[in-house]
């Protein structure tokens, strides 16, 4: 099923509705999505949610075929970290121009798998993968970098991300009943629609290139992506780790991590929101320098507003 434009803009109302303030942000201080992903551990899923993602045939073949990644691997993963952050953080009037700039440029993202089976960017099913690889993603960092969440904050967190699958259009409410709900569409998707082909192949092994010095760090970081991939996967990619356990790698961060003061804990974008949302208009250094580093740019949403 293809999410069309009635449905798009259904499902930008119904966030309206929900968040009726332009100049507020469709997340609060204290929710839980701001609770879980202000913390930087949860992007050190990222290439587990990326290889996730590559896993379904159709989102494989259209990176290969309309993306930048044989000439800047990681383009797109900045570009989904400036997304999320600007979405989740930023103000709504922001996050519903970024919904129809995405959806302006997956127009013309479509083609052909291998066996002829036709893709799209607006498909359902590629649209939910994406997004549900990010929350699961982030979800498992935080459970092994910080704490087990409760059920109760579980379905409190997929309740919540709704807000962020209406920006794509996806407008079935019925999916972030509960956690439950949410990890059956997951699994379904996963076990029926996910499969090894050559263009993820290709496309992981470009994400885990390095240069000879920094290689076998890289390989730590292949063998730790893999182990945090569903079991299903690991034979899906042509990567070969070498080097000692791979749990060593998280073990190393997560002791260095936890060491550190809370503040510094925090991805740059978390400081930003909280200073956009009191009203206040300067920001920390750090704070800057961080979101420089992680997408190019060091204010992420602080912005006039362009309705």
């Amino acid at each position: 099923m293809l999410v069309d434009d009635d449905m798009f803009s259904e499902s930008l109302k119904k966030l309206e509705s929900l968040c009726p303030d332009e100049n507020l942000c469709i997340y609060r201080p204290d929710s839980i999505v701001w609770n879980v992903y202000r913390y930087s551990c949860c992007l050190w899923g990222g290439l587990r949610a990326a290889l996730m993602q590559l896993a379904l045939p159709e989102v494989a073949q259209a990176i290969d075929d309309h993306s930048t990644i044989a000439t800047d691997p990681y383009a797109r993963l900045r570009r989904t970290f400036l997304f999320v952050s600007q979405a989740n953080y930023g103000p709504r009037w922001l996050a519903f121009r970024l919904a129809k700039n995405l959806r302006a440029m997956h127009e013309n993202i479509h083609g052909k798998l291998p066996d002829g089976t036709r893709y799209s960017a607006h498909s359902e099913k590629a649209l939910f993968w994406v997004h549900g690889t990010l929350v699961d993603t982030a979800v498992t960092m935080f459970e092994l970098c910080k704490r087990p969440l409760s059920n109760k904050e579980k379905d409190q967190l997929v309740r919540e991300t709704y807000k962020s699958a209406l920006l794509m259009g996806l407008y079935d409410e019925s999916i972030h009943w509960s956690w439950d709900t949410f990890q059956n569409r997951l699994q379904d998707i996963s076990l029926r629609h996910t499969a090894p082909g050559k263009a993820a192949s290709r496309q992981a092994e470009l994400l885990f290139h390095a240069p000879f010095p920094f290689q076998p760090v890289m390989n730590q970081l292949i063998g730790l992506t893999q182990q945090l991939l569903p079991v299903h996967m690991h034979p899906f990619f042509s990567l070969h780790p070498t080097g000692s356990e791979p749990v060593f790698l998280l073990q190393i961060l997560n002791f260095i991590y936890q060491r550190l003061p809370e503040k510094l804990q925090w991805m740059p974008p978390y400081p930003e929101a909280l200073n956009y949302y009191k009203g206040q208009k300067t920001y920390n250094p750090l704070t800057l320098l961080g979101n420089s580093l992680m997408v190019g740019q060091s204010r992420l949403f602080s912005v006039p507003s362009s309705k």
